[in-house]
């Protein structure tokens, strides 16, 4: 018994050594301030008890204000940084215990400290990998929910060796505290009850325990009433536009709430939006990514390893916790179609991590039975190949750092505080089409006080259709009377609004259209749009100059599709002079977002070849669409120019 207490002592202060190394690793990279995007929504959420994006992440920003309350060290930004630091930090301990209790139960031969060096090397590999050591530093939900991967994980093994209800009774507890943190959790339900079936079916013949293990993963889900507790306590869910009319991005309401925890709003990213095939490569890609092909290679003989070994019932329940875990992960990433889905991959490679180490054991495994002649040198050749694949995390460390190190990451904060240190009018509305660009200001204005009297919106705030773009946004408050600047300058919303740069903010002056063109023509291109008219400048252009032509659009349906417009100045043969040809409303604006009833402002520049002849001239116009190159109905001939001598 007392060798038995001192090898778990080592073990817990191996786990602690390693715990505390990775701490310092990553706080030595971690992000320095604050950052863009939901990293800062979650520096501001935790430090101000706020509301961030669905599904809420209760238990997240309950740890987190604790946190940046109670830690004195740089700004609240910097503190919750390291909370994703310390989280994932604590994860790489225990995993290294976890990674020891799996290889004790299932490779037998190799010493206590071969098993010891096999777990640490691993561990260490998962540390080291690109997406795991990225999200340890920032503000960011992962790391938290790789602690509780792994700890539900380390719990439930840990209940297999003792049986004991009151273990089985944590799991489910702890269980349910990571549901109130990250709702992917709830893929691992159905292997974590698969294994505990395997691992003894009388469990679920005992009403009482059953009972109590339901009320303990359902009881934690409580923690989301935090939600509507904290909603009207959160100033930047609301927007005050004018007397009368706020906007409120988050409705407290029961049916608000159901939606809001549900993830109501990213429903539409799910579904078959691309091959299975195609899912699977970007699956395979990032693995090797994490890993390398010699990582990849020592997963895939670990799981080998598991199949073998399947007349054992440790094994077999193993290869049914780690395997269904590991594919209910990775197949729900097939049909989840967001622009950060690589993060979500960050649970299975925990789970490939632990297939790694047991990759790594059974080839010391092997190594430990060689024999050259009369003299054993199995273990030597055992230490060499833990050597060997030490080089695995030792590589991981030289490429990834470079990538990864975030220590000198200032762009966000300086970027924010420039924009909120422009001279604008109090009460202007600052608009952008991204709402990553709004969060560092949210944060800015609600926990360091800059600016408080500026608004900020952004595309998709509000579900309706009205804020689904940019446009749509503009178009919303311009009868509000507050001036209106964009955060950035946005190409092509000059066919809409007149705009005026303001420092790195653009001002929104007013509507592009403002009075009839020059020239009316009310011609019909196609089904969709009308040319009301056109201006031209100058009226008699000259051999080497420019001349400017101005399309008065009007949208009569919407054409669903990104069209290219163009003007053609030929000659009386009806060969071409000069042209332009270009994308109206550009990324910010383009065709496919046009709506009924616009009129839009849509300006060519000619340039005109200085041996161009003197003579009559016609303007041709009219659209395309790209890459197509397809028509949109008939050119219009808009009229004679002509060229000075």
């Amino acid at each position: 018994m007392s060798i038995r207490r001192l090898a778990r002592r080592v073990d817990v202060v191996v786990a602690l050594l390693l715990g505390l190394a990775t701490a310092g690793l990553y706080v030595k990279t971690v992000a320095p301030t604050l950052l863009m995007a939901d990293p800062a929504e979650f520096q501001l959420a935790c430090y101000t008890l706020g509301i961030a994006h669905p599904t809420g992440y209760p238990l997240y920003l309950i740890l987190g204000w604790l946190w940046s309350h109670l830690l004195p060290l740089g700004d609240a930004a910097y503190r919750v940084n390291l909370l994703s630091a310390a989280f994932a930090a604590s994860a790489a301990g225990l995993l290294y215990l976890l990674v020891l209790k799996v290889l004790r139960g299932t490779v037998q031969g190799p010493s206590g400290a071969l098993l010891r060096a096999v777990a640490l090397v691993s561990a260490l590999t998962l540390v080291l990998s690109r997406t795991f050591w990225s999200q340890a530093l920032r503000a960011e939900v992962y790391a938290l929910n790789s602690l509780f991967v792994v700890l539900t994980l380390f719990l439930l093994l840990g209940w297999s060796e003792s049986r004991s209800p009151r273990a089985l009774q944590l799991s489910a507890l702890v269980f349910g505290l990571s549901l109130t943190h990250h709702a992917t959790m709830i893929l691992f339900l159905p292997a974590y009850v698969l294994f505990v079936w395997l691992a003894d079916r009388t469990v679920f013949r005992r009403a009482r325990l059953v009972l109590s293990l339901l009320v303990l993963a359902v009881a934690p889900l409580l923690l989301y009433l935090y939600i509507p507790w904290r909603a009207p306590a959160t100033p930047y869910l609301y927007i005050e536009l004018a007397p009368g009319r706020t906007l409120e991005l988050y409705e407290n309401t029961l049916r608000g709430f159901l939606g809001f925890v549900s993830g109501e709003m990213f429903t539409g990213e799910l579904g078959y939006q691309a091959s299975l095939m195609e899912r699977l490569s970007m699956a395979l890609e990032l693995q090797i990514r994490q890993f390398g092909i010699a990582g990849v290679a020592l997963g895939a003989l670990g799981v080998v390893r598991l199949v073998v070994g399947w007349s054992s019932r440790h094994s077999r329940s193993l290869l049914a916790l780690l395997g269904l875990s590991y594919g209910a992960l990775v197949g729900f990433t097939f049909f989840y179609h967001v622009g950060d889905i690589q993060v979500f991959y960050t649970p299975s490679y925990i789970i490939f991590t632990v297939w790694i180490a047991l990759g790594m054991a059974w080839l010391v495994q092997t190594a430990g039975r060689v024999r050259f002649g009369a003299f054993a040198g199995g273990r030597w050749v055992a230490w060499a190949l833990v050597a060997l694949f030490a080089v695995l995390p030792l590589a991981l460390l030289w490429n990834n750092y470079p990538g990864v190190d975030r220590s000198a990451d200032y762009g966000a904060r300086e970027w924010a505080e420039e924009i909120l240190s422009q001279p604008v009018p109090e009460g202007s509305i600052l608009i952008s089409n991204d709402r990553n660009e709004i969060t560092p200001l949210l944060y800015l204005q609600h926990v360091e006080g800059k600016r408080p009297d500026l608004l900020t919106m952004f595309p998709l705030m509000l579900p309706e259709e009205e804020y689904s773009n940019v446009v749509r946004i503009i178009d919303g408050v311009l009868d509000v009377g507050r001036p209106l600047y964009l955060v950035k300058p946005m190409p092509g919303l000059e066919i809409k609004y007149e705009l005026r740069s303001s420092g790195p903010l653009v001002e929104i002056t007013g509507p592009a259209v403002t009075g009839e063109p020059e020239k009316i023509t009310e011609m019909a291109l196609g089904d969709s749009l009308t040319l009301v008219g056109y201006d031209v400048d100058p009226d008699v252009p000259s051999p080497g100059g420019e001349l400017h032509v101005s399309l008065y659009w009007r949208v009569q349906q919407p054409l669903g599709r990104d069209y290219h417009t163009y003007v053609h100045l030929l000659d009386e043969g009806g060969r071409p002079i000069a042209q332009s040809d270009h994308r109206p409303g550009q990324e910010y604006y383009p065709s496919s977002m046009w709506q009924a009833g616009e009129t839009l402002l849509d300006v060519h520049v000619l340039p005109i070849p200085a041996e161009t002849q003197a003579g009559v001239v016609t303007l041709v116009a009219g659209a395309y669409e790209y890459p197509s190159l397809a028509p949109l109905g008939s050119p219009l001939t808009l009229g004679e120019l002509f060229i000075a001598p």
